[in-house]
């Protein structure tokens, strides 16, 4: 986002700028009357209200009141706005203007937001505009538009700084400050091309201010390149700039090393809040969906709520089953039923641990599918020294309520049972998927905590048939 770099302190008990969104929200009856009577009046009014309430106080206009707003600022002003919409609203909201006037803002947007907006419209809606766009804007669009959506190729940005290797530094700080007149994506990193655009190195903006005027920018630039592939996954272009600390990775070519784009460390923020929300969607049992909470479709909601909770309810069949099974044997020791919740949510809780924690650890590459071994046996050490420690506290517990020795037993083997058990399924569970090329976020914990739940019964039984004789 071109805006990125402009901070505003937040308030402590909404997140939004200190003062400065409830000061323009008081502006609001006076901005909607001048809609109808004078709206090229509104630019005065609104030239001293930050882009980002801006863009929340379009959410409190009427769509059609909205587009009005955005159509008679200057384009440059409502691509400032529109860059601070939800991807929803923004579509909603320039698909539905003239193609023309949408083209002149989309022509002051940065190339990757402009990129994500057409991604985002309908295909009738985003050829009509790309037909009344500039001709340079135009194949830049359309070029970004042939990556995949969550590739490197389509998070860059074709608006970046390149130098020359034959530039002298004084040279170079010139085309910095013209870079930082046209509001280029970033300044802080410039990249040295060749003639026919191949990276060559990487000059930062604090070694380009270290070094000598008359010194030559190739002899301050690094050949260390740190790079991406265009059809590389988000994931992996934000695992590269955490590891590198990057502000930007230079995307290139394969076969030709010519630069093609750069994805700024900003893209990369939107990237993590994306996979952690679906990430989060998932491991609670929940289809993902990308609207905000209050804007998704209720319907839409009960669906994606539903048919998980459905796959888990019918899978609670099997505990009725796996209960139904022993219904003999419990009804001879009828105590047994009185730690059938305690046995039953120990098991699913640590097995709830342990698949977070490799889901989260697979995430970020601490682990891979060649560490299965290590991780069963880790894990399963972790099973036995929690099982030890609860099972011991089942037996006390089971002794406070006087019952039988066997009893005490029967707790305290079968939580070391079905704690370990978890423990390993848990663990291994994520990693069994990641084989297959199934996201590992799949195995929710509410999924393991089911899955566990027969288990434990069986355990359960099993130990108090072995200790008691049933």
């Amino acid at each position: 986002m071109s805006n990125s770099g402009e901070h505003m302190d937040p308030s402590p008990d909404t997140g939004r700028p200190s003062g400065q969104f409830a000061v323009s929200r008081l502006l609001l009856p006076e901005i909607d009357d001048m809609l109808s009577a004078s709206p090229e009046e509104l630019e005065e009014i609104l030239e001293e209200i930050h882009p980002a309430d801006l863009a929340e106080l379009t959410h409190e206009l009427a769509p059609e009141r909205a587009r009005l707003l955005l159509s008679v600022l200057p384009p440059a002003f409502s691509a400032d706005v529109a860059e601070y919409l939800d991807d929803e609203a923004r579509s909603d909201l320039l698909g539905d203007l003239p193609p023309a006037k949408a083209a002149d803002i989309l022509e002051e947007m940065a190339a990757d937001e402009r990129a994500d907006l057409l991604s985002d419209l309908e295909p009738h809606e985003a050829e009509a505009i790309l037909g009344h766009m500039e001709h340079e804007e135009r194949e830049e669009a359309r070029q970004l538009l042939e990556y995949p959506e969550h590739s490197a190729g389509g998070l860059m940005t074709t608006e970046f700084l390149t130098l020359a290797p034959t530039m002298t530094v004084g040279q170079a700080m010139d085309c910095v400050r013209l870079a930082a007149r046209e509001e280029r994506e970033t300044i802080y990193a410039a990249f040295v091309i060749d003639g026919v655009g191949r990276l060559m190195g990487v000059l930062s903006l604090r070694d380009l201010l270290a070094e000598e005027t008359p010194a030559l920018v190739a002899e301050a630039m690094t050949t260390q390149i740190i790079s991406v592939d265009p059809m590389a996954d988000q994931e992996d272009v934000a695992r590269v700039i955490s590891k590198y600390d990057l502000l930007a990775v230079p995307v290139l070519e394969p076969e030709t090393g010519r630069l093609l784009g750069i994805v700024t460390v900003d893209d990369i923020v939107d990237v993590l809040v994306e996979e952690s929300t679906e990430d989060a969607q998932m491991m609670a049992a929940v289809e993902p969906f990308d609207e905000p909470y209050f804007k998704a479709n209720f319907w839409s909601m009960v669906r994606k709520r539903g048919s998980w909770l459905l796959a888990l309810f019918v899978s609670e069949f099997f505990t009725g089953t796996a209960l139904r099974h022993y219904e003999a044997q419990l009804a001879h020791a009828v105590n047994l039923m009185f730690f059938v919740p305690l046995i039953v949510s120990s098991g699913g809780n640590s097995g709830s641990q342990s698949t977070t924690l490799v889901t989260r650890a697979l995430a970020v590459r601490e682990i891979g599918l060649k560490d299965f071994m290590m991780v069963f046996k880790r894990e399963l050490k972790m099973g036995v020294a929690l099982g030890v420690f609860l099972g011991s506290i089942g037996y006390l517990r089971a002794w406070m309520w006087h019952e039988i020795m066997p009893v005490r037993l029967v707790v305290g083997g079968a939580l070391l049972g079905v704690i370990t058990t978890g423990t390993v399924i848990g663990s291994l569970l994520p990693l069994a998927l990641s084989s297959l090329g199934v996201d590992p976020a799949v195995t929710s914990a509410p999924f393991i905590a089911t899955l566990v739940d027969v288990a434990g019964i069986v355990i359960y039984m099993e130990v108090a048939r072995m200790v008691m004789g049933l």
